[in-house]
């Protein structure tokens, strides 16, 4: 009877112990599977399989919450592409297990200056020249040609434009409808109403007085002693007189703003490399 017992523990260990340990003769209380020893030299090595992508379940036939497994393949597309390493699944797709929460097509800002661990520099360098596996992911993210080159430019937040379309200057004009809708009045000098000098020219009257005797041709070289004594001189007088002060008029002024038609001085920024995330 003694020999029974002892076939039956071999055969049915489950029934005699309620943890299984593989390499350790002392099991921690609180596991139900314990592989090696503190002082092992070996390894855990999980299954190995090949994913199509974050959303299939091949090669298995289903999503099954909680499988574990280690991803070989480089393959998909965008955001469900997958890449070497471990993945769980959560029974709706397959999750990376990451420290680092990192996903694909996420943006960063760097003191970096070149390419690192998945992260690319946004330089407007062709996609053909990054690696395969970077390649299809940047077409997965709809970049076409060239990835953005993010060079002195601030990312903004997709509203109606197109994803990756490019806008705005590095340099800004004020136009005269972005100035504030102000009334600037001007005040003419306080002098009031004023007068203005005029010269006026003129012969004396001697000269018509010689056309009127030439048509009479009656008075004779006395008479016309008598008027050259009383009219005076035959020269040009000048004479110079004012206009009255009361009429109203205005003038014209105009207000120099000070100006040089510069633009306006950079805003005060923060230089950083710009990266995105395309897997490793």
């Amino acid at each position: 009877m003694r020999k029974v017992y002892y076939i039956l523990a071999l055969v049915f260990p489950s029934f005699v112990f309620s943890q299984v340990g593989f390499g350790s003769s002392s099991l921690n209380n609180d596991s139900a599977i314990e592989i090696g020893t503190d002082a092992s030299t070996k390894g855990l090595l999980l299954t190995r399989i090949e994913l199509i992508d974050c959303a299939t379940a091949s090669p298995l036939t289903a999503h099954e919450q909680g499988m574990i497994v280690y991803n070989l393949a480089t393959s998909g597309s965008g955001i469900l592409s997958v890449t070497p390493g471990f993945y769980y699944n959560n029974g709706n797709m397959w999750i990376r297990l990451d420290t680092n929460p990192t996903k694909i097509g996420d943006i960063k800002y760097s003191y970096a200056i070149s390419d690192h661990s998945g992260w690319y520099l946004l330089n407007g360098r062709t996609i053909s020249s990054l690696p395969t596996n970077a390649q299809n992911v940047a077409n997965g993210l709809g970049m076409s040609i060239n990835i953005p080159d993010a060079t002195n430019r601030i990312l903004k937040s997709k509203g109606a434009e197109a994803l990756y379309s490019i806008g705005g200057s590095n340099t800004t004009f004020l136009n005269q409808s972005q100035l504030p809708n102000v009334n600037f009045t001007g005040t003419t000098s306080s002098d009031g109403a004023h007068a203005h000098n005029f010269g006026d020219r003129y012969h004396s009257t001697d000269e018509d007085l010689n056309v009127v005797t030439s048509l009479l041709g009656i008075l004779g070289s006395v008479v016309l002693n008598i008027l050259d004594t009383n009219v005076g001189d035959k020269d040009e007088v000048i004479t110079t007189d004012t206009t009255s002060s009361e009429g109203t008029h205005s003038h014209t002024a105009t207000l120099n703003s000070g100006g040089s038609g510069n633009t306006l001085p950079e805003v005060s920024t923060y230089k950083l490399n710009a990266f995105v995330y395309l897997g490793r």
